[in-house]
């Protein structure tokens, strides 16, 4: 008679992702992007875990496979699957992802100043009401102007009390508190416009640059010194990628996605020469003051699409030696996805680009405190006649 165990039938949860690295099974569940590394004999069970199948026909199976007696790994299969079902790998209800990404309208408010610009496959129509504001916003989004039909839309209100309502199509609208505001977070929407245009990519949040060998990445937190880093490679003639939002294509393609560059008051005085002009006027003067935004044409060349060929995490850290550690991939995969925005509707693609980054593109994690010194580092893996171009 069989025990109720045995008659329980686990299948993997449809949302969790999978991908081999290093020789290695390594799974990652969306709720919480934690990631879980399989042996061979966990790999055996998983593999087995289709809908339907008993807990008991997987231990008979795996007992064949590794050719031992069912009784001597029972046990041990249970508590495997206790333990993946705990992690939200494993579900007995197998429920479809009701992710979607949102449709969103095509009625862009007419106002009185319109800009339009592409990030990445968005195309999004910008109305603003205020004239100050479209002047203080047209040089920092010159490089991304398009003339193509917006698919997406900023709309930006002044309200009452002098604050400014942005309103974008199925979200919440958003309130800031003044003119700098407002113009700071439209650059940040478009960015995440970009980043949700490209679902079917892994976008890291990274600066990119391309060189002969190969696309470069460098994924790293806000004030890391990936744009202080990317700006400075830009200057001695690499190609500008990206600063912000690096989307790698399943044949790890990167694309361009050429925004302003921003840097933050601590690098300003490393481009004397790319200080902006403040041409829309006193509210782009304010708002330079919290943050440059440069024309990467103005540093160097602006660059197409490229294969990913190097990665280079960087760390600024303020008096710190130069040091450049080569990851192994397992290391690399959890730099990497601690890097990556969220997955969009393919989520199992975008995770096994991220494996395959991880698995045949050297990763290294790069300490710094001078900029010349990390800025050489980067450049002596480039030059590596080992670096596979």
């Amino acid at each position: 008679m069989m025990s109720a165990m045995s008659v329980v039938a686990p299948a993997r949860h449809p949302e969790t992702l999978a991908a081999m690295v290093d020789d290695s099974l390594v799974l990652m569940s969306p709720r919480d992007r934690r990631l879980h590394e399989l042996n061979n004999s966990a790999r055996a069970v998983w593999e087995r875990l289709e809908p339907g199948a008993t807990v008991g026909e997987i231990v008979s199976e795996v007992a064949e496979n590794f050719e031992v007696s069912a009784s001597a790994i029972r046990d041990d299969i249970h508590r495997l699957i206790d333990r993946l079902r705990g992690d939200g790998l494993v579900t007995d209800d197998l429920r479809q992802s009701d992710f979607t990404r949102p449709v969103r309208a095509r009625n862009l408010i007419r106002a009185d100043h319109q800009l339009t610009v592409r990030a990445l496959d968005a195309v999004v129509g910008i109305a603003v009401d205020d004239a100050e504001l479209a002047d203080a916003l047209a040089p920092i989004l010159k490089p991304l102007m398009s003339t193509g039909e917006p698919t997406d839309e900023i709309v930006v209100t002044a309200t009452r009390n002098h604050l400014y309502s942005l309103e974008m199509p199925g979200r919440t609208p958003v309130i800031v508190g003044s003119q700098v505001a407002a113009v700071l977070r439209i650059v940040g929407e478009l960015n995440t416009l970009a980043v949700e245009s490209v679902p079917d990519h892994l976008v890291l949040h990274a600066g990119a640059v391309a060189t002969p060998a190969g696309g470069v990445l460098l994924p790293a937190p806000s004030n890391h010194g990936k744009s202080t880093l990317t700006a400075a490679l830009v200057q001695r003639g690499h190609g500008y990628l990206t600063d912000e939002a690096a989307a790698v294509s399943a044949d790890l393609s990167l694309r361009p996605y050429p925004k302003a560059l921003a840097l933050d008051p601590g690098s300003f005085e490393l481009f004397p020469e790319a200080r902006p002009d403040h041409a829309g006027g006193s509210l782009s003067q304010a708002v330079q003051e919290r943050e440059w935004h440069i024309d990467p044409a103005r540093l160097g060349p602006v660059s197409g699409p490229c294969g990913a060929s190097l990665v280079v995490s960087p760390s600024w850290t303020e008096g710190a030696a130069t040091t450049c550690t080569r990851l192994g991939p397992i290391d690399a995969l959890h730099l990497l996805l601690g890097q990556s925005f969220e997955f969009g509707v393919d989520a199992q693609r975008a995770f096994t680009t991220l494996a395959r980054v991880a698995e045949t593109v050297p990763v290294f994690r790069l300490v710094y405190s001078d900029l010349s010194g990390g800025v050489a580092e980067i450049e002596r893996r480039i030059d590596d006649r080992g670096f596979p171009g």
